[in-house]
């Protein structure tokens, strides 16, 4: 997230309410079902833009989430999830065949540096599992 638009950056909304003109909603399904948490709106976020919608932001806007998030940093859960949606938007957003390679090697050096920055935060090896993981479709969950 940046202030302003890098080259080959795109906008997206993030979070935890979102609003869409009724004609989205009636046209296909907004989300893809390949996430299971984030980077899905990422995603949609890169979709709208080639299609030319115009996302907005109302800041004014209050939204009360009750409860607490349903994952923490340094758990296999989100680490995995996290992990996995980079790899997952490396293989969507590609705009040719001959993109995927030079995707996901970048995404696998960046999902690696991230991983061993984090062990070194959290005293954990867990985010280096789950970077070998996220290449995996695997179906990880909470406890």
């Amino acid at each position: 997230l940046t202030a302003g638009p890098l080259p080959a950056s795109f906008p997206y909304l993030s979070g935890c309410c979102l609003l869409f003109r009724r004609e989205l909603l009636a046209s296909d399904k907004l989300f893809d079902d390949d996430f299971f948490m984030y980077g899905e709106d990422t995603l949609l976020g890169w979709q709208m833009a080639r299609a030319g919608k115009i996302l907005t932001c109302n800041e004014d806007a209050v939204v009360c989430h009750a409860g607490r998030g349903s994952s923490r940093q340094s758990r296999l859960f989100y680490e995995y999830h996290m992990a996995r949606a980079h790899v997952l938007l490396a293989l969507k957003t590609a705009r040719s065949p001959a993109e995927i390679p030079f995707l996901l090697i970048a995404k696998s050096i960046g999902l690696a540096l991230r991983a061993v920055r984090r062990c070194a935060r959290s005293g954990s090896a867990v985010p280096l599992l789950a970077f070998f993981l996220a290449w995996l479709p695997l179906e990880i969950r909470a406890r």
